[in-house]
């Protein structure tokens, strides 16, 4: 259904991201196979964080579907962005002090 819905919004209504509340990290690894095509669709989703309600199939399908819609509209191509900043791991350092 989500897909059906971002289908029409893009071709009928002219959107052309799609965010979803995952890692800004792994919204840039979608994104960059979206324009490029380099890597798995598969793959790439699966680094998404499992349990999540887009841990299926499904999402892998609108991945492969929004790269699809990129290859055959080249002047107006979809992104995914992933909007949660979240809490990288930093290594912290001591000041000294």
């Amino acid at each position: 259904m989500k897909e059906r819905v971002f289908r029409h919004l893009v071709e009928r209504k002219g959107f052309t991201t799609f965010a979803l509340e995952l890692s800004w990290s792994a919204g840039l690894r979608i994104d960059d196979y979206l324009q490029t095509g380099k890597g798995d669709a598969r793959e790439i989703a699966a680094q998404t964080p499992a349990n999540s309600p887009w841990d299926r199939e499904e999402f892998v399908h609108l991945i492969e579907w929004m790269r699809d819609y990129n290859r055959a509209h080249p002047s107006r191509t979809v992104h995914f962005m992933g909007d949660n900043i979240g809490a990288p791991r930093w290594t912290t350092r001591s000041s000294g002090g």
